[in-house]
């Protein structure tokens, strides 16, 4: 799968929230990184669907997302920093409707992933209570499975390993990185140092704009890197 975008703008109102954004995105991992009111969460949002630029346009496989936005769709796993959950439905059953809504898999697939995802995610114990019970660490987690169902081509992720444990965040990060050998991962995140060890490339954003695009350097912390290249550039240092 590839991904390209070309001169994406995007205003509210008088705020230019993006401007001239023009990115490729192939197999790997993306750490998309940037200061509060970057442009990260709106690009994220065109990114899988849910708005539109103004001008610019979002290719997958040379065509138009807007011409096969079902498609598309159907190609997509999506965290979204907030988000909500049927409560009266368990964890497993939010699964199985999710399942059955985003992807075109059969019933027995379905389960078989929903499985897979709640024992990688440690929700296995809780699969069969109320949602509305779970804490806040638990929904972030099952959010995260369902962003998975049905092993989309393009994941992406906002903020995806906050709540996590630091055993849970060492096993995401070791699924993502297996993950991102195939197929294309972003990670918007703060937390700098989650992108050490699993990021291929970064992305670095602010004010609208995309002032970092390149390879993740293995010998560099991402902390120095980001404050480096912020401060170079005359950022929010």
């Amino acid at each position: 799968m590839k991904l390209k975008l070309c001169h994406l703008e995007k205003h509210y109102k008088q705020l230019h929230v993006l401007k001239d954004i023009s990115l490729t995105f192939k197999e790997g991992v993306y750490g998309l990184v940037g200061p509060n009111g970057a442009g990260k969460s709106t690009l994220m949002r065109l990114l899988v669907g849910t708005e539109f630029p103004e001008s610019g346009e979002i290719l997958w496989n040379e065509k138009n997302t807007r011409e096969q936005m079902k498609e598309y769709k159907m190609n997509i796993g999506y965290l979204p920093q907030e988000f909500g959950f049927y409560k009266e439905f368990t964890g497993r059953e939010l699964l199985h409707y999710t399942g059955l809504i985003k992807t075109s898999l059969s019933v027995e697939q379905i389960r078989e992933q929903s499985s897979q995802l709640l024992e990688l995610l440690d929700l296995m114990e809780k699969a069969d209570v109320a949602v509305g019970k779970y804490s806040g660490g638990m929904k972030q987690r099952l959010g995260i499975a369902q962003a998975f169902l049905g092993y989309p081509e393009l994941v992406i992720l906002d903020e995806a390993t906050v709540g996590l444990d630091p055993m849970q965040r060492i096993h995401f990060k070791n699924f993502l990185k297996e993950y991102g050998k195939e197929k294309t991962v972003i990670l918007s995140t703060h937390i700098l140092s989650d992108l050490k060890d699993i990021a291929d490339f970064l992305v670095f954003m602010d004010k609208g704009a995309v002032i970092y695009d390149g390879m993740m350097d293995r010998e560099k912390n991402p902390d120095e890197l980001y404050m480096e290249y912020f401060h170079q550039e005359g950022g929010i240092l």
